[in-house]
This record gives structure tokens, sequence and C-alpha cells, in this order.
């Protein structure tokens, strides 16, 4: 049982705060930077106020190729 609201999990990055933080240099002034992710979130911000949001690029999906391989052998009537 938890003291939180319904509703709150106690996983909210307000709660929780992020999930991983590091230093790094800013992008467009080269100073000091503090990077920051929550989830598949993640950000910097620089001592001169700039931020930046990045997007999390997926990869290719692992499953993908075996997926049609089960299809093929099942379209063909083959088993594992």
């Amino acid at each position: 049982m938890s003291n939180y609201p319904p509703g709150v999990t106690g996983n909210e990055f307000a709660i929780a705060g992020p999930d991983r933080d590091w230093e790094t240099v800013c992008e467009e002034c080269g100073a000091p930077a503090i990077g920051e992710s929550f989830g598949f979130d993640w950000w910097t911000n620089c001592e001169n106020g700039h931020h930046y949001d990045y997007e999390y690029e997926y990869g290719p999906d692992p499953d993908r190729e075996y997926e049609e391989l089960k299809a093929h052998k099942e379209d063909v009537g083959q088993d594992d």
C-alpha cells in the first residue's frame, strides 16, 4: 500500500526524477551541460540556458526476420 493518491504510481518524473543523468557539452555554445532521461525521452540543458529535446530512434526489429521466416515456413507447410 502506498501513500500516493489514486492513479499515482510514484514512477512519474515529478516524483521519481530522471532515470539517468550525465555531464555533456552544449551543441550550440560548447558550455557544460547536463543530459537527463526519463523513459524513452531524453534532453540536455546547458548553463547558458540552451535546451534540446531528442527523440529515441528505434533500431530494426530484432524479431522481424524470425517472424518472416516463420510465416514463410507456415505458408509452404514446413515445420521447424
